[in-house]
C-alpha cells in the first residue's frame, strides 16, 4: 500500500523488493515461533537461532533501505539535528542496521556457525 501511495506502484523493481521483503518478513517471524516453541518445550533451538538472526539481519538491511528509496531524495539525508537523530526513526534505522550485522555475530560467524552445525563441516582452526 504504502508503494502505492508513494506513486512507485508501476515500478516492477520496487515491487518486487516489497514482495521479497513481505515473504522474507514471513519467514523470520515463522523461524521466531520455532524457536520460541522449542525453548517453552525445554529443547535447544538449535541452527534455527543463527538461521533467523542472519535473514533477520539482512531483512532490517532490505526493508529501511527500501523505505528510504521510497522516500526518494530527502530519505538519504534524515533529520539533520541531533536532538531529533532518533526521531526519524527509518533513518536510524537504516544507519543502525548495518551495525547489527557485525554485534551479536557477524554475518560471517552465523554462515560458519550453520556450516558447522547444520551441514557437519570441519571448524575453523583456531
Amino acid at each position: 500500500d504504502e508503494i502505492k501511495a508513494r506513486g512507485a506502484g508501476a515500478d516492477p523493481v520496487m515491487r518486487q523488493r516489497a514482495a521479497r521483503a513481505y515473504t522474507n518478513t514471513f519467514i523470520v517471524n515463522l523461524l521466531g515461533d520455532k524457536i520460541v516453541e522449542a525453548i517453552l518445550a525445554g529443547r535447544d533451538p538449535g541452527p534455527e537461532a543463527s538461521i533467523r538472526k542472519t535473514l533477520a539481519d539482512i531483512l532490517g538491511q532490505e526493508l529501511t533501505g527500501l523505505v528510504k528509496d521510497l522516500a526518494g531524495p530527502h530519505g538519504m539525508i534524515g533529520l539533520q539535528n541531533e536532538q531529533a537523530e532518533h526521531l526519524d526513526v527509518w533513518h536510524w534505522g537504516y544507519l543502525f542496521s548495518r551495525a547489527l550485522t557485525i554485534g551479536g555475530g557477524t554475518t560471517q560467524i552465523q554462515k560458519n556457525i550453520l556450516g558447522e552445525r547444520l551441514l557437519g563441516l570441519p571448524r575453523e582452526p583456531s
